[in-house]
C-alpha cells in the first residue's frame, strides 16, 4: 500500500456495504462499568433510541508477544450493547472505548458523513451518541472522556449472482486475486487473505474471504483502519482520515471500471 495522495471514493449508486463501525478509545474511567451503562440507557431519551440492550466481553489488548492471552484481576471486563429497534445501530461502550455500528437489515445505507434524505450519517451519529455519554459520565463521575484514537470499520459483501458470476468473473472484479483462481487446478477455491501494514500512521487490517456454499456463496471484504489522534485533532477529522484510508483499500482492490459496472442502479 503505497503512502500516496487520497482521493476520496465516488459516490456508489448501490454500495455492497453490510456494516460500518466508528470507533473511539479514550482514556480509561473505571467508574464506567455496565452498572452505570445501565443508568445512562435507563434515561428517556437514550432508551428510546435504543430500547435494547445486551452484554458481551470487553475488547481487550493482548499481551506483546502472547496474542490472544489477557491477565485480569477480578471479574472480566464487560461490553455493554444498547440496540436500536430495528437493529441497524449499536453502540458499544467499555471503561476505554466507544464504538457505534451501522448494519444493513434491508434499508439504505445512510451514508458515512453529513446528513442524507433526512437521515444522519455514521459519522455523524457517532459523534451524536459519543458527546451524550460523554456528558453523562462528566455530570455522575466527574470528568469527561479525553479521546486518545479512532478506528473505523467497513465490511462490503459481494454476493453471487449479484455482483459476481463465476471464478473468471471474481477474477475480473478483483485484480488481486486472478491468481487463486485462474492459475493450476483452481477454479472455485475457498479463500481467506489477511493483510496487515502501517499506512501513513495508521494500521490497516485487510480482510477477504470467499463464503458459504451454493446459492448463497459470497465474498466478504472487511477493512480495519486505526489511528492515533494527532496533537489537536478533533475526534471527527481523525474518523474522517481513517474512512478515506478504508476506501482507498477499497478503490485498489476494485478497479474503478469495475465499480462503475457492478455497483451502479440496475446491476
Amino acid at each position: 500500500m503505497p503512502e500516496r495522495p487520497l482521493e476520496e471514493l465516488e459516490r456508489l449508486a448501490k454500495p455492497p456495504i453490510a456494516e460500518v463501525a466508528c470507533g473511539i478509545g479514550f482514556d480509561a474511567v473505571s467508574d464506567l462499568d455496565p452498572v452505570l451503562v445501565g443508568a445512562y440507557w435507563a434515561q428517556g431519551p437514550v432508551r428510546e433510541r435504543f430500547p435494547r440492550r445486551a452484554v458481551h466481553p470487553a475488547i481487550e489488548e493482548s499481551l506483546p508477544g502472547r496474542p490472544g492471552i489477557v491477565v485480569t484481576d477480578g471479574p472480566p471486563p464487560q461490553r455493554a450493547w444498547l440496540i436500536s429497534a430495528d437493529s441497524t445501530f449499536v453502540v458499544q461502550l467499555q471503561s476505554d472505548r466507544f464504538f457505534l455500528n451501522w448494519r444493513w437489515m434491508g434499508g439504505e445505507y445512510p451514508c458515512f458523513k453529513g446528513r442524507e434524505g433526512g437521515n444522519l450519517g455514521v459519522l455523524e451519529r457517532t459523534l451524536q451518541e459519543f458527546a451524550s455519554v460523554s456528558a453523562y459520565v462528566q455530570e455522575v463521575v466527574g470528568r469527561p472522556l479525553t479521546p486518545r484514537r479512532v478506528d473505523v470499520l467497513k465490511v462490503d459483501m459481494l454476493n453471487e449472482g449479484t455482483h459476481w458470476h463465476d471464478a473468471a468473473d471474481v477474477a475480473v472484479m478483483l485484480p488481486v486475486m486472478a491468481s487463486l483462481f485462474m492459475t493450476g487446478p483452481f477454479r472455485q477455491p475457498e479463500f481467506t487473505v489477511i493483510l496487515t501494514e502501517k499506512v501513513a500512521g495508521c494500521t490497516v487490517r485487510l480482510s477477504a474471504q470467499r463464503l458459504g456454499r451454493e446459492p448463497t456463496r459470497h465474498i466478504r471484504i472487511e477493512t480495519q483502519v486505526a489511528r492515533a489522534l494527532m496533537d489537536g485533532e478533533s475526534v471527527r477529522d481523525g474518523l474522517i482520515a481513517a474512512e478515506r484510508l478504508a476506501d482507498d483499500v477499497f478503490a485498489g482492490l476494485i478497479p474503478r471500471d469495475q465499480r462503475d459496472q457492478r455497483f451502479k442502479e440496475g446491476s
